[in-house]
């Protein structure tokens, strides 16, 4: 070959060559591949079968069998002397000249032998490059839109996975699966999916104490690991196992106070592989780091010298791979157990093991589809395909079957992916790294003989692992490039293909980096955008490049997403329009942009000196730096490579659009954030839900008179009815229990959520109608403003360490100042000046969970400033109010139940809030009356509730009425909050006895134990008080739809037009209805609250001869439970014309309707609901809270809920929270 340098093109690879059947002679020594050793090995021919086509090699190493194979599936057959890795390799290298100067074509084939360690320069220049290798965690040609945050996967491969876990197409009620009754279509037949899956950390942290603490394979797992390290007696100097086992037990004890209680899990399944990815915490992180370096300590210790520093290492690598392996088992043991598969199929869920076995057991102790390794045989694995009685048909990883009898002795295998021999464990079975969004510079490079290097899959752009966009991502970009190369083949120019293909993989890139970010699609992603400016710069510098080269539009590089992901990571939510953020956001854009042009010019020697000299002398404060960049452009605009005006005049293209967001309440766009509150969210007196279950006590009540009743007659059809309805009346009272106790649960949570969010708001908004004086006098650990500053501040610095910012210090400097001058006004604003101009758009301004805590900081100092200053009324009450406030807050804590809920309807409580305890403190309350001179705590916590809502209505009624109805309202629902608590428990327990006496009832008639029919008859007596309880119920009901009847009668009679008249008609004619409805169910609990004492004393207390059936004191309660059945019944059949015909014929827009008939309520509520702008959230948003104010007002004016039931109530509801205008949308039309 010449000396110069050419350009060659590889056209053919030689490989090395087996030898064909012909050729092989009886006698002769030849290399045969052995798939098990993964080499070439030697054997001598012995014998050839003619006949059968069978070969017979004997080997000639001791550690291989002989081997008889056939033509039809025999290995490769190589010359003896061929090397053992030489199967399959290249040979030699063909190649062809490219620069042949108009001579002919040569032509080289070069040994590998000889060029093997040679090194080529690749020449691009005539090759299309398509890279998707991936990317370094730091890379100068990719920007990470997002910070990191940890991450890991792991791999699972075999039977059990392939066949144990897919069941694709599984028959319904087939083979053992019984599925749910929703669908039958793929998704659901199979046991486990595609799926993502939220586990909560105190669970599955638990579960790695537990595997490691009591699982004896994990402690021989460690043990083994130190035998087979170059430290094999570690263990007799410094044990590891305590101190894992420590470690996983203070794990366990941190885990439910960490910043993450759950951690997204997300299944793929790939052919026969499960890949399990999921989020990590960085609590455990910093916990194995800490670990392995006490696992390590005693071997640094020894280490003086450093010699095995790089064996240490290793090993501690190695320790720290196997406690992954324990947080994937934690994970994938809560996932199995945690009942999230289909119903039929959540026992069939296999066990998957992370690590194999270390004790032998019987062939005959593992289920099917499990994986083992004989214990005389461990170099093979196998695989249970079939247990057919004490056959055990198992195949190896090469499919070969074969029979066992159970009895041999093997060891369980894991379950994680096998490497290429299909034998070993996989080396990159499972990882952890860190993860975050990233996207390359460019979509294309092209050199100057119009070839690219192109991008593709996780070169290109990359997600959290967590979505299905990276691989999205990856096929089209394939695609694209292969349109690219297909379009060239029918004349296409080159600029037009290279235009293509950027803007679409520019959308693409788009869609792949925008899946899990918190910023823009929700309050928490996991990751959220956030860049150094520097990289931004760079990243839109590259880009503009492109945009030259490929002919587009360099004035709108930035696609709406993008505009979106910048936005986000650059400007906080809050500080759209302030100012002196943003004049320091465009200083320091401004700073990186220069520095990339600094960087530019020493690539261009040829610049002026005048223009460098101009460059160098520019520093941060340039008064205009538009003439400044307009200068330079004229100058060197043509050079390749300077884009720098355009870069800075982006800076506020993103402001512009940041603040169109911000307008169109949009910088969160998920809907779930904007979507107006459920029916839920409604606390009252006897609410939807409630009323509901006193239609279940009726119903109860009203069986269990008719069955008392019916067994006074003694007859046997009478005692098999009255079994029936009994065993009937099990059914509804623990409906009853359960609903109830949903009911309670939603009460109490409420109460919590104000206590946690709406409690100090009260607080501030009567603290600011004291006087100056009483202000300043009252401790800063009462000052609900600066309470809540420290519990922003309080937030933050734990940010800062979990996010392990540098430099923290610097904040709490500037905190303890402000501290320090007790929160002067000028402290605050110079505070708030370091906020702006130094922490948020400098010094912490990357991570975006710290930005949005220092945004909390700034928007709590901006309230001391800015709070209502109080009026020339009731300075002197509001201060007693406040001191009140102050004196309930931990007592009304201490009523508060914040325990874990199971199943919907079981909460953790303590013993002083049982539902026992609750009926018993309901029926206390009702003796106490709220008086103002009582100290607080003196009375149970609902009166001194009512007396705040009451003292906060004197306090508005002093200023005119025109401040705090937000407040009163929300201590008017604290009240009824617990209030209906205490009334759901008192039916809990109603309803267990119910319960409990229904079954000994049932039981007794099924068994005819006469002692527990009479029991039953006693035990009838909670049924009375079930009854009493509907009827009460069902009175407050009445009362209610009765007070709606008379204000809709009176806005009828003051109606001007026909149209307004036959709407309110319409509302009167349901509301009637439901009240005829509400008078039949009250009748049938009154007449089974007669019933049930009635017929106990009957049977207890007659002490008559006669038949029962002849006595007309058994005969009268008989009767009245029969009509109390009969009313039931009637009152059902009523309920369902109600119902389907009554509600059916309702208005479809209900919403809009009933908002007509109720306008000027809903805008003199809306008035009142006014409060003052923070200056941080959005417009929009504060709307939202205005209108659910004004909601929650008018629907306890007004309680449709009575008429209406849940789901049409929910339409009214939901329109008033949406916004309603009293000029343009409720006036002028007709609806009816």
């Amino acid at each position: 070959m010449e000396k110069d340098e050419a350009t060659w093109k590889v056209t053919e690879l030689e490989y090395q060559q087996t030898l064909p059947w012909e050729q092989l002679t009886i006698g002769n020594d030849y290399g045969v591949f052995v798939p098990e050793a993964g080499k070439i090995c030697r054997f001598k021919l012995v014998k050839v079968d003619l006949d059968s086509g069978e070969y017979c090699f004997r080997a000639l190493d001791g550690e291989h069998q002989d081997r008889v194979v056939r033509r039809q599936n025999s290995p490769s057959i190589y010359p003896i002397d061929t090397p053992a890795n030489a199967h399959g390799s290249v040979t030699a290298v063909v190649l062809k000249c490219v620069d042949t100067r108009g001579a002919e074509p040569r032509v080289e084939t070069l040994p590998l032998r000889s060029i093997a360690r040679k090194k080529f320069a690749l020449d691009v220049g005539f090759t299309h490059v398509f890279e998707c290798i991936g990317k370094p965690k730091e890379s100068d040609t990719h920007l990470c839109i997002t910070t990191y945050e940890p991450y890991g996967v792991a791999c699972l491969q075999g039977l059990k996975v392939s066949y144990g876990m897919h069941n694709f197409g599984e028959k319904r009620f087939g083979s053992g699966l019984l599925d749910d009754l929703r669908s039958i279509n793929d998704q659901n037949t199979r046991i486990i999916g595609d799926f993502t899956k939220m586990v909560r950390v105190k669970k599955f942290v638990r579960g790695i104490y537990e595997a490691v603490s009591k699982d004896k394979n994990w402690e021989l797992q460690f043990q083994a690991l130190v035998k087979e390290s170059k430290f094999p007696d570690l263990d007799g100097w410094d044990p590891l196992m305590p101190k894992i086992v420590s470690a996983c037990r203070q794990l366990a004890d941190d885990a439910p106070k960490w910043r993450r209680k759950t951690v997204q899990t997300r299944f793929f399944e790939t052919g026969d592989n499960y890949y399990l990815g999921m989020e990590f915490t960085r609590e455990y992180d910093a916990w194995k780091e800490d670990l392995g370096d006490q696992l390590v300590g005693y071997l640094r210790a020894r280490n003086r010298d450093g010699t095995q520093e790089k064996d240490i290492n290793n090993f501690r690598a190695l320790l720290m791979s196997y406690i992954d392996r324990l947080w994937y088992e934690g994970v994938l043991e809560t996932i199995r157990k945690g009942d999230v598969y289909n119903p039929g199929a959540r026992k069939r869920v296999p066990r998957l093991y992370l690590i194999n076995s270390h004790i032998p057991q019987k062939l005959s102790e593992l289920p099917e589809l499990e994986a083992f390794r004989l214990v005389n045989e461990p170099a093979k694995l196998y695989e249970i395909i079939i247990i057919e009685g004490s056959k055990y048909v198992c195949r190896t990883v090469e499919g070969h079957i074969k029979i066992f009898t159970g009895q041999e002795t093997v060891k369980r295998e894991s379950n994680l992916t096998r490497g290429p021999d299909g034998n070993s464990e996989s080396k990159v079975c499972l990882a952890s790294f860190p993860v975050g969004h990233y996207v390359n510079h460019r979509t294309m490079v092209k050199s100057k003989h119009d070839f690219v290097f192109a991008f593709g899959g996780d070169e290109q752009s990359t997600p959290h692992f967590m979505r299905y966009s990276g691989l999205t991502g990856a096929c089209i970009n394939a695609m694209t490039f292969n349109v690219f190369l297909s379009k060239a083949l029918i004349g296409v120019d080159f600029k037009t293909r290279f235009s293509e293909y950027s803007q679409e993989t520019q959308w693409s890139n788009g869609e792949v980096v925008q899946r899990g970010t918190g910023a823009n699609y929700g309050e928490d992603g996991f990751l959220r955008p956030g860049f150094p400016y520097r990289a931004g710069v760079n990243y839109l510098w590259d880009k503009l490049t492109e945009y030259k080269e490929t002919g587009q539009d360099t004035e709108d590089i930035l696609s709406y997403d993008w505009k979106v992901k910048f936005a986000a990571a650059l400007i906080p939510r809050g500080l759209e329009y302030n100012n002196i953020y943003l004049e320091t956001l465009k200083l320091e854009w401004h700073k990186n942009v220069l520095a990339r042009f600094v960087d530019i010019l020493e690539r261009y020697p040829t610049i002026t000196a005048e223009t460098k000299e101009m460059v160098l002398r520019t520093n941060d404060i340039t008064p205009n730096k538009d003439d400044f960049w307009s200068k330079v452009e004229s100058d060197i605009l043509p050079l390749q490579g300077f884009h720098g005006a355009r870069i800075y005049k982006i800076c506020q293209q993103i402001i512009d659009f940041a603040q169109f967001l911000r307008s169109e309440d949009l910088r969160i766009s998920s809907s779930l954030f904007h979507q107006t509150a459920p029916v839920d969210v409604v606390i009252d007196d006897f609410v939807v839900e409630a009323q509901n279950v006193a239609n279940a006590l009726t119903q109860s009540a009203a069986l269990a008179a008719a069955t008392l009743g019916l067994r006074l007659v003694n007859t046997e059809a009478s005692n098999i009815f009255a079994a029936i309805l009994a065993a009937f009346n099990i059914v509804i009272s623990f409906g009853t229990m359960t609903n109830i106790a949903r009911y309670k649960t939603r009460n109490e949570e409420a109460r919590t959520n104000f206590f946690h969010k709406g409690y100090h708001k009260v607080e501030k908004a009567v603290f600011s109608l004291m006087s100056d004086h009483a202000r300043r006098s009252v401790a800063l650990d009462k000052n609900p403003f600066y309470k809540e500053l420290e519990n922003t501040v309080a937030i933050l610095r734990d940010q800062f360490k979990y996010y392990n910012i540098k430099d923290p210090q610097a904040f709490d400097r500037a905190y303890d100042k402000l501290k320090s001058s007790r929160f002067d006004d000028n402290a605050i604003l110079e505070f708030q000046h370091m906020l702006l101009t130094d922490f948020l758009a400098v010094r912490y301004y990357v991570n975006s969970y710290v930005q949005e805590s220092l945004v909390h900081v700034y928007k709590t100092t901006q309230e001391i400033l800015t709070f209502e200053r109080p009026g020339p009324h009731g300075q002197r009450e509001a201060e007693e109010l406040f001191e009140k406030l102050v004196q309930f807050k931990p007592f009304l804590k201490k009523t508060l139940q914040e325990g874990d809920i199971r199943w919907g309807f079981v909460k953790k409580r303590k013993m002083s809030h049982w539902d026992i305890f609750s009926a018993l403190s309901w029926l206390r309350s009702l003796m106490y009356q709220q008086r103002v001179d009582r100290p607080i705590g003196s009375a149970p916590v609902e009166i001194e509730t009512r007396g705040l809502a009451e003292n906060l209505k004197t306090l508005s009624n002093m200023n005119g009425k025109t401040i705090l109805h937000r407040e009163q309202l929300d201590f008017e629902t604290l009240f009824w909050a617990h209030r209906e608590s205490q009334v759901a428990s008192m039916v809990f327990v109603t309803g267990f006895l119910v319960f409990v006496s229904s079954v000994v009832f049932t039981i007794g008639r099924i068994f005819r134990v006469d002692v527990l029919i009479d029991i039953s008859f006693w035990a009838a007596l909670p049924s009375t008080m079930g009854a009493l309880l509907a009827a009460f119920h069902l009175f407050r009901k009445y009362g209610l739809l009765s007070g709606l009847y008379q204000k809709i009668k009176a806005k009828r009679n003051t109606a001007v037009d026909s149209d307004s008249r036959d709407s309110f008609s319409v509302v009167l004619s349901a509301t009637s209805h439901q009240m005829s409805l509400t008078v039949i169910r009250f009748f049938t609990a009154v007449a089974a609250a007669v019933t049930l004492p009635w017929a106990i004393a009957a049977n207890q207390f007659d002490k008559g001869d006669d038949a029962m059936g002849d006595d007309s004191d058994f005969q009268i309660p008989s009767i009245l439970g029969t009509i109390s059945v009969s009313c039931g019944i009637v009152s059902v059949i009523y309920f369902f014309v109600v119902e389907y015909v009554i509600r059916y014929n309702l208005p479809v827009n209900l919403g809009p309707f009933i908002c007509r008939i109720i306008s000027d309520e809903i805008q003199s509520t809306y008035e009142e609901m006014r409060a003052p702008s923070n200056g941080i959230d959005s417009s929009k948003k504060e709307e939202r809270d205005r209108w659910h104010y004004t909601a929650r007002k008018v629907l306890h004016e007004y309680r449709f809920d009575t008429v209406f039931a849940a789901d049409r109530f929910g339409q009214i509801l939901q329109t008033i929270q949406g916004g309603v205008d009293p000029v343009d949308f409720l006036k002028g039309q007709t609806y009816v």
